[in-house]
């Protein structure tokens, strides 16, 4: 069987205002540290992969780069390896999150140090690898904005001008000029122009619009651009250029003097429009990767019952539009045309959405309803995009649901609110969805709602094909009651936690905050009171600086979670993977704050508090994930000590222990039980009493009971790990004996109670 883990690499408390944020808390880390930092700084895509297991025991990902172009450091052949954590090996599925995780096919900047984990084996992997720095800030991924040019990103930031705001800068930094590898490959060897006819307004049969253009790869001098344009005669009338229909106005890039703006006919139903240069190319507009209104123009309708039969000349295209360098002039290598043009088909219109405030993840799957119209009677290519709560609201970091999710028709859609489902087409559990505006895209026409959605809670989701299927559907992840003999989960503190003085207390005091809201069985203990065929499962909490290769030094803390594969299905119903077991590292040279007193005024920089960022660790321990209530514990940012949950973290916990606390269908996964109040010292430590004394413990078969004299008749009940009364009588003083042979081995609890009121409890073991 395979074994399936997902560490989740956070660290710890941002600053006030004014200091450095935090994604998850990941700090940023700028240009100019990862070209200092870089030995070699390539551009290239990933060709080919293998997953390996190393003999430091763990799994690693051996990525193929092919290289096109060279920023920094020498390489001796064209293709490299860049090794990433985690991956899929014959028998473990490892993931990161938070960490870099790359795709057959991606492309983009890589900043790269020389290999600190051992490589694979694989002589088709080149020698020596690479690993890149700060992880995920240091792949700048190639993208299509919303306009179609390149951009590149990374969590933090987006370069929508490649040439100046990298490779020049990384130029200016190095002294070394950008090298061309493989010319096919290289991004600043490419051009292309776009073309976005987008309408203004329309006025009667009068349809008024504007022709925007922009680069999709780099700045360029334009030197000529055009459209060539079929139409249905019957819709708009024949020879538009001359029969009154199409009129032009220079605007924008084509007021400029330099230029000539005309149309003609090319045929009764094909019209053409033309920027042609006239004056001195020293004087051209500069073609930039934001878009820039090339003319307006409108269009009068003498039939709108027709089909109005658009399209656009491609080939006649290419030929109208060109870009100048170096004293020549030169075909753009690529040319897209779009338009939001749906004569007598309008675009999306959404009306409302509703409710407002909804969870993401959860076991049911909370639907938004979104009300409009325009939206086709069948969903086809249309999607909802939702805003990203795994960095905050950014442009392009949209999510999408997975295709079984949505129930569509023309004037409602139901969709489920995802924390698994695709990001930029690529299937995702790193970006989930959060508090912010939802987008509908019909066709070619995007639009936004007018009013957010607040999502108050997002639980952990993985994806996965159904047996035999192709389409991934969504999988719930939760907790479990097999990993401990409490049907919970054992903590235990490393002897270099307990040491840091103040660190027990502080860790204690979150745990505790959590337990009395949700109830979550975690419990600490001494690892040697852990039973030892439980000690595997046992969640380590450690004071160290070792968290990790790969993992940046402004890393301050992660939560390691490991999967069991159990696996439950009952018809669309699946819950996948119960969390076996996880781990809280802190760093250990942070100068941690631990007094359980604090100050709202204290400068938190540099000093971290130790409680709130507990808090939330063990927030991402119950299977949440971030969210974008800026108060919110399980918010992606964190500026100071948050030591309180709010009514979103409180509702994930209490949403977590309740479908935790319920036996898997078909009662594959045992259900973990609640616990009451905060427990930090295990029961078996509570002494005998005088006035009852019990033997042996641990028991094979029989349980000896004796009550003493004193308390008169007693009450006794053995209860076992998931609260049910397993043998009850009531007994006079004397000795008692209960046949234990008939039990499963484990833990129970001996409730005893006295005549007088007293009660004891005790913790029995049955081996």
């Amino acid at each position: 069987m395979k074994r399936i883990y997902q560490i989740t690499l956070l660290t710890l408390i941002g600053a006030l205002a004014g200091l450095s944020t935090a994604k998850a808390q990941i700090y940023e880390i700028s240009l100019d540290e990862k070209i200092q930092h870089s030995s070699l700084i390539v551009e290239g895509r990933v060709v080919a992969q293998e997953s390996y297991k190393a003999p430091d025991g763990e799994v690693y990902t051996a990525n193929k780069v092919a290289v096109s172009a060279l920023l920094k450091g020498k390489l001796k052949e064209n293709f490299i390896t860049v090794t990433t954590w985690g991956g899929e090996t014959e028998d473990e599925i490892i993931t990161w999150s938070h960490m870099l995780t790359l795709l057959p096919g991606e492309v983009g900047i890589f900043f790269l140090e020389r290999n600190k984990v051992p490589e694979t084996g694989n002589l088709d992997f080149p020698s020596p690898a690479y690993e890149v720095y700060s992880s995920s800030q240091g792949f700048l991924k190639f993208a299509r904005n919303d306009i179609g040019a390149l951009v590149a990103y990374e969590p933090f930031h987006t370069y929508t001008n490649l040439k100046d705001e990298v490779y020049d800068c990384v130029a200016g930094r190095t002294g070394q000029v950008r090298t061309i590898v493989d010319d096919s490959e290289s991004v600043l060897r490419r051009s292309g122009i776009r073309y976005f006819f987008k309408t203004l307004s329309i006025s009667g049969t009068t349809v008024n619009f504007e022709i925007l253009v922009n680069s999709l790869y780099d700045n360029r001098l334009l030197h000529k651009a055009g459209a060539a344009v079929n139409y249905n005669p019957d819709f708009f009338g024949s020879n538009i250029a001359t029969n009154g229909s199409l009129s032009l106005q220079s605007n924008g890039i084509s007021s400029n003097t330099v230029y000539s703006l005309t149309k003609s006919n090319l045929s009764s139903s094909k019209a053409k429009i033309e920027l042609s240069t006239t004056g001195s190319t020293t004087s051209l507009s500069t073609l930039t990767t934001s878009e820039q209104t090339l003319a307006k123009a409108s269009l009068t309708i003498q039939n709108p019952f027709a089909d109005p039969g658009v399209s656009f000349d491609i080939a006649e295209m290419y030929a109208l539009s060109k870009y100048w360098e170096s004293g020549a002039s030169y075909g753009f290598d690529t040319v897209i045309v779009e338009t939001d043009f749906n004569f007598g088909h309008f675009a999306p219109v959404i009306d409302s959405i509703r409710p407002l405030s909804l969870r993401a993840g959860t076991d049911k799957g909370d639907t938004l309803y979104i009300y409009g119209k325009n939206f086709g009677s069948t969903q086809g290519d249309s999607k909802v995009f939702f805003a990203d709560a795994s960095v905050g609201y950014n442009q392009n970091n949209r999510v999408r649901p997975l295709p079984k999710d949505y129930i569509w028709s023309d004037n409602l859609i139901k969709v489920t609110v995802p924390t698994a489902g695709y990001h930029a087409d690529t299937l995702t559990i790193t970006y989930y969805a959060g508090s912010g505006p939802i987008w509908v895209k019909v066709g070619s026409s995007t639009v936004p709602s007018s009013e957010n959605i607040t999502v108050r809670l997002a639980a952990i989701n993985r994806h996965r094909n159904d047996n035999g299927g192709s389409i991934p559907r969504r999988k719930i992840v939760r907790l479990g009651g097999s990993y401990s003999e409490e049907a919970g989960y054992n903590l235990y503190y490393t002897q270099e936690f307990k040491d840091l003085a103040g660190a027990v207390g502080a860790f204690e005091r979150a745990l505790c905050t959590w337990v009395d809201s949700s109830h979550v069985n975690f419990r600490v203990k001494e690892f040697s009171a852990i039973p030892t065929w439980l000690q595997n499962n046992a969640c380590k909490i450690d004071l160290t600086n070792d968290l990790g290769s790969g993992i940046s030094s402004t890393v301050k803390a992660h939560t390691p979670k490991i999967y069991s594969l159990t696996a439950c299905a009952v018809g669309d119903s699946v819950m996948l993977y119960p969390l076996r077991k996880f781990d809280i590292l802190f760093r250990k040279s942070e100068n941690w704050y631990l007094d359980e007193a604090y100050d709202p005024n204290f400068n938190w920089n540099g000093h971290p508090d130790l409680q709130s960022l507990a808090l939330h660790e063990l927030g991402h321990a119950q299977q949440l994930l971030h969210v974008n209530q800026q108060n919110d514990v399980m918010y992606w940012e964190v500026f100071g000590p948050k030591r309180k949950l709010k009514p979103g973290d409180k509702e994930g916990g209490v949403y977590m222990n309740e479908i935790s606390t319920v036996y898997g269908p078909n009662d594959c996964i045992d259900p973990m039980a609640s616990l009451s109040n905060c427990i930090t010292t295990p029961t078996s430590e509570i002494p005998q009493s005088a006035s009852l004394e019990y033997f042996p413990n641990p028991t094979f078969d029989y349980l000896n009971i004796s009550l003493n004299s004193g308390n008169g008749s007693a009450s006794i009940n053995l209860i076992d790990q998931f609260g049910r009364i397993r043998h009850h009588e009531n007994s006079e003083e004397g000795l008692l004996i209960i046949d234990m042979s008939k039990f499963q081995a484990g833990f129970y609890l001996l409730n005893v109670i006295y005549q007088n009121g007293t009660s004891y409890s005790y913790k029995i073991m049955k081996i």
